[in-house]
């Protein structure tokens, strides 16, 4: 039975790793594939293991607050590691 044919119950983990392989053949190619669907399959892996709503919501934050960094870092011209500055007291 083809994958595509499959009910959503019917699915497997294997199944949809290879349907988000094929979606991301048909993005732009980055060449980030490999990693972008490393996440997508650890994304479907936290579903199969029930994991904790609480868990999955400072995943999901913290994926946000990320992706908007780098949205921002990306607009500069000086490196990540360039602007972050430590502020410190005396003790």
């Amino acid at each position: 039975m083809n994958p595509q044919d499959k009910t959503p119950e019917d699915k497997t983990l294997t199944d949809l790793a290879i349907q988000i392989d094929q979606w991301l053949r048909a993005q732009n190619g980055s060449g980030n594939n490999d990693q972008l669907a490393g996440i997508l399959r650890t994304v479907l892996k936290l579903a199969q293991d029930n994991a904790d709503r609480g868990d999955l919501k400072i995943l999901n934050r913290a994926m946000q607050e990320l992706r908007h960094a780098f949205r921002i870092f990306a607009l500069t011209k000086v490196p990540p590691w360039q602007l972050i500055s430590i502020i410190s007291s005396p003790v």
